[in-house]
């Protein structure tokens, strides 16, 4: 099971140095934010388009969104140190930041932006406010997908839309399986796997969410490193992780993650020596229903 609380402490930690290190993430981004520009009609004659940005991090969605159209655009994300890096790249607009981690501002003087620290499964807004509910690669890190869509449900206008990605059971498999083989060599017990969420479990959370789902979009996107340790410390700069828990901590944890990198290369390595690892990205769009 994934905890908030060490999510919230990954991240946090990665906040400093997550947009020189999140390339990935970036590109996923940009492939969700062409969703949403294609799916989402833009009129701003009956007032602002609400949009609330799930796990914001550093505020990346926004700050694209926010070169086009009338917006109020909000983000949340559960890592404070985050946020304080959001409202930086938002630009110089005098916002104030509270003592609960919320800032907020104007850009260009027409698209309003304000921060809110907080957790996807209690969204700290009243019902029915925004028009669309955004996010990007954050649902993986959700222990219970239900209960996080039924907050998501709550807080969008009837009619509403919800798009996000999230990472599929693919999602370094590599890794994955070097993990599982290395247990299996050394009589198991030190890591618990947690597989990420199959496309049949998110329609499931959807619909115990009360949300309709709309369309699924599964790619693969392929990443080269230079070796097991490159990706392991690529992993923990942009605060994500296989998932799983470590159940055994002991002066052999080094013995044994070595010979999971041993694995890894031995039977993932190409002809140049560096490795694959794969991401399996799902693309939803769901949405309250009138």
């Amino acid at each position: 099971m994934i905890y908030s609380k060490t999510v919230k402490e990954r991240f946090s930690r990665a906040a400093t140095d997550y947009e020189g290190r999140a390339d990935f993430q970036q590109e996923v981004a940009e492939e969700l934010l062409a969703l949403i520009h294609r799916i989402t009609p833009i009129d701003v004659k009956s007032g602002p388009i609400k949009i609330l940005d799930m796990g914001c991090g550093t505020g990346r969605l926004m700050r694209e969104l926010a070169k086009g159209s009338e917006f109020n655009l909000f983000g949340l994300d559960i890592a404070l140190p985050m946020l304080f890096e959001a409202a930086g790249t938002l630009g110089d607009t005098g916002g104030n930041r509270g003592m609960t981690g919320v800032e907020q501002g104007e850009i260009g003087g027409k698209t309003r932006w304000g921060l809110v620290n907080g957790a996807c499964e209690a969204i700290p807004f009243v019902s029915g406010h925004f028009d669309l509910v955004i996010s990007n690669l954050a649902y993986q890190w959700i222990s219970s997908l239900s209960a996080a869509f039924s907050d998501v449900r709550r807080v969008l206008l009837p009619g509403g839309t919800f798009v996000f990605s999230t990472l599929g059971p693919a999602t370094l498999n590599e890794l994955v399986s070097s993990l599982s083989e290395a247990e299996s060599e050394t009589g198991g017990g030190r890591f618990n796997f947690t597989p990420f969420t199959s496309e049949a479990d998110i329609k499931s959370a959807l619909g115990d969410g009360g949300l309709q789902l709309i369309d699924i979009d599964k790619k693969i996107i392929m990443r080269s490193y230079d070796n097991p340790l490159h990706l392991l410390k690529t992993l923990k700069q942009t605060g994500a992780s296989a998932r799983g828990e470590i159940m055994e901590r002991n002066l052999s944890m080094g013995t044994f993650l070595r010979r999971v990198m041993r694995i890894y290369e031995q039977r993932f390595s190409a002809a140049d020596g560096s490795i694959p690892a794969t991401y399996e990205v799902l693309y939803i769009i769901a949405e309250k229903k009138l």
